[in-house]
């Protein structure tokens, strides 16, 4: 995301670096684990394998639904949690 890298200051060659470097900053909405949470499912919608689902739980219905909604959320604090830089 690149929000983590230029909003939060998380280097990485990969997203999941990104996100577990930028852990202490993130805001409680948008925490760690959720964002993990919303790579996953992310590729396992973009990369269409089921071979490669990372452990996700199977969703159906409106299980997805709130799946989405739950990520937009987290989406959402991430973005409006942007740390407040003052520069010198």
């Amino acid at each position: 995301m690149r929000v983590l890298r230029d909003h939060y200051g998380a280097n990485g060659a990969h997203l999941s670096e990104r996100i577990s470097n930028s852990r202490r900053l993130l805001p409680r909405g948008a925490n760690e684990a959720a964002l993990h949470r919303l790579r996953k499912l992310a590729n396992a919608i973009l990369h269409l394998d089921a071979d490669r689902d990372e452990g996700l739980r199977k969703l159906e219905g409106i299980q997805l639904e709130q799946e989405i909604v739950s990520l937009l959320f987290v989406l959402r604090a991430l973005i409006e949690g942007v740390p407040q830089w003052h520069p010198r």
